[in-house]
Parts: C-alpha cells; sequence; structure tokens
C-alpha cells in the first residue's frame, strides 16, 4: 500500500512511515547479485523489494525487504536497553566521572565525549 494509505490507517504523517521503512530496511541475506548497486527502484518509494513483481526472480540486484515483526522487535529490545541503567562499581564510576568531568572542564560537548 502507499505510505499515505498506511499513515491515513495508524494516524501517522507520510513521511514517518517513509523513514520507518527506510531505517528498518534489511538486505536479504542470500541474495545472489551479479551487481552490487542496490536496484534503481530502491531509491523511490517504497524503497523495499516486498511488493517488486521480481522479488522471487534473480533480478541481479541487491535485494531489500522490510519486516514489521522485526522492526517491532528491533524498537522493542532498543527501548528496553534504553531503559536499563549502567551497571558501575564504585571504582568504575569514579573513573568515568574523572574521564567526563575532565573533558567536559576543556570544554568539549556531552555527545562528543560519550562517542
Amino acid at each position: 500500500k502507499p505510505f499515505s494509505a498506511i499513515a491515513a490507517k495508524l494516524g501517522k504523517d507520510p513521511s514517518t512511515i517513509s523513514k520507518e521503512v527506510r531505517r528498518n530496511r534489511v538486505v536479504k541475506e542470500n541474495s545472489v547479485t551479479s551487481n552490487c548497486e542496490a536496484c534503481p527502484l530502491l531509491k523511490k518509494a517504497p524503497y523495499v523489494c516486498n511488493a517488486c513483481p521480481k522479488k522471487r526472480s534473480n533480478c541481479g540486484y541487491q535485494k531489500q525487504f522490510y519486516y514489521a515483526k522485526r522492526a517491532q522487535l528491533d524498537y522493542e529490545a532498543k527501548l528496553s536497553e534504553s531503559r536499563t541503567g549502567v551497571a558501575l562499581n564504585k571504582e568504575e564510576f569514579y573513573e568515568m566521572d574523572a574521564i567526563v568531568s575532565s573533558a567536559i572542564q576543556k570544554g568539549q560537548h556531552l555527545n562528543h565525549i560519550i562517542a
């Protein structure tokens, strides 16, 4: 279905659906390609081979698919991981504190320190 139809059913913006599909598309692991490039059709909506009539044949391009269940499981894992704390003992905590504090005093941005 078009992104606009999916978005209307879910009450979301079509660009949100588009970003979700592009962010969670998966290269088919057993795809044999004669050409290492992606199919030119993947550069425009729907960005995946799910609805392509050539998806079961060897078109010579790298195949990419969107699997909703896999995307949901990845989301749930990321959500759970983001809500768990960092397990540090006392020494590790003070070591990390010294590194972060020193870098902040030098004027470095927190995102840069973490990276």
